[in-house]
């Protein structure tokens, strides 16, 4: 590397690094913070519990930032170099627009590198071990799973369960109310000190049964209770920020083989993949984009910096979200929202780069 791609490099690393501090602190202020006093004050969690919590999210944040820290960074750089007259020095050494791009797009290879070790190899964990806190420490939440199934006349019946807590892996429920609902009207009101789910039954123990008849409300008691409500809801057991892409790719072959719907079971973890794989190059297509903007004579604010930045990145993120949730609706291939976003910006950016290189 030359004596002037590598002045170049360290100005934009430089930058994008202030910029991860930047958005990462604003991320952690404004959001990760809320949700460790919430944790520490309201769910009435062990400060080190707490405290695990709050570090488990830090990979997550940083996923989240580092593409537009790589915006910042690069306007920032290039703008400082453009308004002190340093590129137009370089120009008249012969050395081009185009020329300058190298270190440019080695900046943001590297951030490529970066997000994918962050994505697939930290967050997961970080996320996995965050859900286990909740497991063990969330006894005040109360999750709830919604679910139709088969009644014993054969007639379809909605339920829900509320759980104080709730482990997906063992499937142990504790603290349980279960509601069988029939004609928009509750039909069953079980009230269980736990539960467990084995196959298509749900055995629910130390129980309390209220039987809606017109009459009122037959309360009945016993040690133990089932129902037989069908399998345990997919959905819940498994969460693909949680999981790396072979996890995501070995569960959708189980899921294949048990039959489980595509839309609501497979699809969420085949678009997840896709995603995975296509989000880390967000960060070399928002380098080589910000480095024709942040071409001025005038040197700008930081305001103006995160103005522009937020700019690039909105409608980067604008087309590839909306194109996941229609693909949640079925009829796209998993692959397009999840690359379309980041082929508009590989040409958006060979546009400014001809642009600025005449």
């Amino acid at each position: 590397m030359q004596r002037l791609d590598r002045y170049i490099f360290s100005e934009l690393l430089r930058a994008v690094a202030g910029g991860l501090a930047l958005f990462a602190a604003l991320v952690i202020c404004v959001y990760q913070l809320q949700g460790f006093l919430k944790l520490l004050l309201r769910e009435d969690y062990p400060a080190g519990a707490a405290l695990k919590s709050f570090l488990y999210g830090l990979p997550q944040n940083v996923g989240w930032v580092l593409p537009v820290a790589v915006i910042f960074g690069t306007i920032t750089a290039v703008g400082r170099m453009s308004s002190d007259g340093e590129l137009i020095a370089m120009h008249a050494g012969g050395v081009s627009f185009r020329r300058m791009l190298l270190p440019v797009a080695l900046v943001g290879g590297i951030g490529v590198g970066v997000l994918y070790i962050d994505t697939e190899v930290l967050a997961p964990r970080a996320l996995a071990a965050a859900a286990d806190l909740v497991w063990e420490y969330g006894s005040k939440a109360r999750p709830v799973i919604g679910f139709d199934y088969t009644g014993r006349e054969g007639d379809r019946v909605s339920a829900h369960i509320f759980a104080s807590v709730l482990d997906p892996r063992t499937r142990v429920l504790t603290g349980v109310v279960f509601a069988q609902i029939k004609e928009n009207q509750p039909e069953v009101v079980v009230v269980a000190r736990s539960a467990r789910w084995e196959g298509e039954w749900l055995n629910l123990e130390d129980v309390q049964t209220w039987q809606m008849t017109p009459k009122g409300a037959i309360l009945a008691q016993a040690a133990k209770a089932s129902y037989e409500v069908g399998a345990f809801p997919l959905e819940v057991e498994r969460r693909p920020e949680a999981m790396t892409i072979p996890q995501m790719r070995a569960w959708v072959a189980e899921l294949r083989g048990m039959k489980a719907p595509v839309g609501r079971a497979i699809r969420p973890f085949e678009q997840a993949i896709a995603v995975r794989w296509a989000t880390p190059w967000c960060a070399l297509g928002f380098a080589l984009v910000s480095a024709p903007l942040g071409i001025r004579r005038v040197r700008s604010s930081t305001g103006v910096n995160m103005g522009l930045s937020l700019i690039v990145f909105v409608p980067y993120y604008f087309v590839s979200y909306t194109l996941q949730v229609l693909n949640k609706h079925g009829g796209i291939h998993p692959l397009i929202p999840a690359w379309a976003a980041i082929a508009m910006l590989f040409i958006v950016a060979a546009g400014l780069i001809l642009d600025k290189s005449r």
